[in-house]
């Protein structure tokens, strides 16, 4: 698209930051300079999985088997965050993910070395409705950003019953059996980065580890754009 063209369309259909509303050209993909810069990093939090600590010891990991070696999440869930998610999600807002890999570059050094990317797998139904699995549109970002592989390595067997209003042992329950490994040769013997969006209490990252880890990976790091604090304090101190 020249740059005639592009202004033209801009003009007759301008876009606008899913965050602010505000009209942006076409090259800020979704989201404006200024809501990129509100957008609040993780601070703190357990050095393992990112989850809240309380009296020492951390809510997500500190009494439970936690298959992951590493956990980081870049932002909160909150604020500009979560309208972007909402909108990657449930918007069609699949050029947000180029602009949301500022974010991530600016945690880069945070990043577990990997020899192997991939992401949470949608249901095939979930994967029919919305047309993307968001968090695939990540992890091929990050492949390509930081030169790692990436491979479909899980499938989702079935779809689990919504966790957003489960308590955390319920939200280990529901996701257990969900997800199946679909290519052991490419686990076998690696280090696996595993992306998703939201990590709420870990249930699901989690069961994708002891997946991966049960086909012969020899570590399971995961990445997600967003912790979501107040679920994780609220889901019976326990894991999405």
């Amino acid at each position: 698209m020249n740059a005639f063209f592009r202004r033209a369309v801009e003009v007759a259909v301008p876009f606008r930051c899913v965050a602010c509303g505000t009209v942006i050209a076409s090259e800020e993909m979704g989201l404006c300079g200024a809501c990129l810069l509100e957008i609040e990093q993780v601070r703190g939090g357990c050095g393992r999985c990112a989850g809240p600590m309380i009296s020492g010891r951390c809510v997500i990991c500190g009494d439970r088997e936690f298959f992951l070696d590493r956990h980081v999440s870049i932002a909160e869930y909150r604020g500009v965050m979560k309208k972007v998610i909402h909108a990657l999600k449930s918007g069609g807002m699949k050029r947000l993910v180029p602009r949301l890999m500022r974010v991530l570059e600016d945690r880069g050094a945070d990043f577990p070395s990997a020899e192997t990317v991939t992401a949470v797998p949608l249901s095939p139904r979930n994967l029919w409705k919305r047309g993307y699995n968001q968090s695939e549109l990540i992890a091929r970002e990050i492949s390509k950003k930081y030169a790692t592989p990436y491979r479909s390595l899980l499938i989702a067997s079935r779809a689990s019953t919504g966790q957003k209003n489960l308590g955390s042992t319920e939200r280990h329950f529901n996701v257990l059996g969900r997800y199946k490994c679909a290519d052991t040769a490419s686990v076998r013997g690696r280090a696996i980065l595993l992306v998703d969006d939201v990590f709420t209490t870990g249930a699901t990252v989690n069961e994708c580890a002891r997946v991966l880890k049960g086909a012969g990976a020899v570590s399971v790091y995961s990445i997600t754009l967003a912790r979501a604090a107040e679920g994780i304090s609220t889901a019976d101190h326990g894991s999405g």
